[in-house]
């Protein structure tokens, strides 16, 4: 009997002993999973990337084939934005969640296992399997420069497979981030959906208060074609960031004056003018006179609310645009037209991050350009990762310029090297960027009588 007695006691000891260490295990796999929710959320297309790229001293020319190199390899702005982030980020962060769809095809199936072997090991909770359907494909041509000579792309997955019900379901990840990042191939009414939480959240400054701020909404506008998603969507004066280049940014301050005033838009001229070189913008050696003809455009984005405009500038580096009143520490649901009456006449303030020099943060290295198709992408990646870090924002787009220069020494999409992507690496050619930055502020006359003296 004392035998039984003594087995039914430790039985009971181990049972006690099992429930405390799976409260114990509960509890702190809990606290994990709290450390480790996702910082940055992307929604955005993942799409296989096919690139044809010419032999060292072949050119790519219409009617005739080229010697090269065809590659295939996992791309999308939205994927490769979080794959930068995922590769740029600190150590310890918490990997990205991606919000996109594939087809349940053998692209489809590489781009998951190819997303869930990335450092951090990624969950691909978020990646819808489209059951009968063709994962997205672009297909480039890189020319002699390293610049996309054509593309074709087949993405419509991106838009009918990634939807509003299928967002939803991650409202919860999107309100906890510290940055949303949505790019221009998603449809109006997902970028809608992906930014929703911003007319919920109470605005507050993030350095006067403990709480957390409401998450950053950084929209990516992809190409001009695709650059006007979140005005049609209605949602501009939730997005704290937009990066567009010159023709992108005129897409979407076209679109927003024919929406908001009846103008039509300017025609692009042929022979002259403010509109001529918008394609050659990062070929220009004077900034501020890409300022001065981006300028309007710039201030028709900020009066519809937008709170920072990243002007993307190529071999120039970018341009951050914002209003002298706006603070970069703050993330508020702007109202749109608040500055229609011109008190502020129009003006706007510039910082000039230039790109990493030659010899930039690598003693004798020079910038060698493979291939500048991911430079955009890595940008973001940067500044968002550097954000999500803790980094005040202007801070952290000077880890994007640090890593959109490492982006355009490799035909990769996203650079991988940790040697030279790694957040310290990062953050120590991010220093030097940010000594170099120059400020200004300019008004729409004193950018009218700057291009007037060009033409002049």
């Amino acid at each position: 009997m004392r035998d039984d007695a003594a087995a039914t006691a430790r039985r009971r000891v181990a049972a006690l002993a099992r429930h405390a260490c799976a409260a114990s295990s509960s509890s702190s796999s809990s606290s994990r999973e709290g450390d480790r929710a996702a910082r940055v959320v992307v929604v955005g297309g993942m799409v296989l990337d096919v690139q044809a790229c010419p032999s060292t001293g072949e050119r790519v020319a219409r009617g005739t084939t080229a010697p090269g190199v065809v590659t295939q390899r996992p791309g999308g702005v939205g994927r490769n934005v979080a794959e930068g982030v995922s590769r740029f980020a600190p150590s310890r962060a918490a990997p990205p969640l991606l919000v996109a769809a594939v087809g349940d095809d053998v692209g489809g199936r590489a781009l998951v296992a190819a997303w869930r072997d990335l450092p951090g090991r990624p969950s691909s909770d978020g990646v819808r399997v489209c059951a009968g359907e063709t994962t997205p494909v672009v297909s480039a041509v890189i020319d002699e420069t390293g610049e996309v000579a054509a593309a074709i792309a087949s993405t419509t997955l991106v838009e009918t497979g990634l939807d509003a019900t299928w967002l939803r379901r991650h409202r919860d990840a999107l309100r906890r981030a510290r940055v949303v990042v949505v790019d221009g191939n998603v449809a109006p009414d997902v970028v809608a959906a992906a930014t929703a939480f911003r007319d919920d959240v109470t605005p507050r400054r993030a350095s006067s208060s403990s709480s957390p701020s409401p998450p950053l909404v950084w929209f990516e506008p992809v190409s001009a074609a695709k650059a006007t998603r979140a005005g049609r969507a209605g949602v501009l004066h939730r997005c704290d960031v937009v990066s567009p280049n010159a023709r992108e940014l005129r897409a979407m301050a076209d679109d927003a004056r024919r929406e908001r005033r009846g103008e039509p838009p300017p025609r692009l001229s042929a022979s002259g003018g403010e509109d001529l070189d918008l394609d050659h913008e990062a070929a220009d050696a004077d900034v501020a006179l890409a300022a001065a003809r981006a300028h309007e455009d710039v201030v028709a984005l900020l009066r519809e609310g937008v709170g920072t405009v990243a002007l993307t500038l190529g071999p120039l580096g970018v341009l951050l645009c914002r209003k002298p009143s706006a603070s970069a520490t703050t993330t508020t649901t702007r109202r749109p037209g608040a500055a229609d009456e011109d008190e502020d006449g129009g003006a706007v303030v510039y910082a000039h991050y230039p790109a990493c020099p030659e010899g930039f943060g690598d003693g004798d290295a020079r910038v060698c350009v493979v291939s500048a198709v991911g430079a955009g992408d890595a940008f973001v990646a940067g500044a968002v990762a550097a954000v999500a870090a803790g980094w005040a924002f202007d801070d952290a787009v000077a880890v994007g310029v640090a890593a959109s220069r490492r982006a355009v020494e490799t035909d990769a999409n996203v650079p991988f090297d940790p040697r030279f992507v790694s957040f310290t690496a990062l953050a120590k050619d991010a220093r030097e960027v940010r000594a170099r930055v120059k400020l200004w502020t300019a008004t729409s006359s004193d950018a009218a009588e700057r291009r007037a003296k060009r033409r002049a």
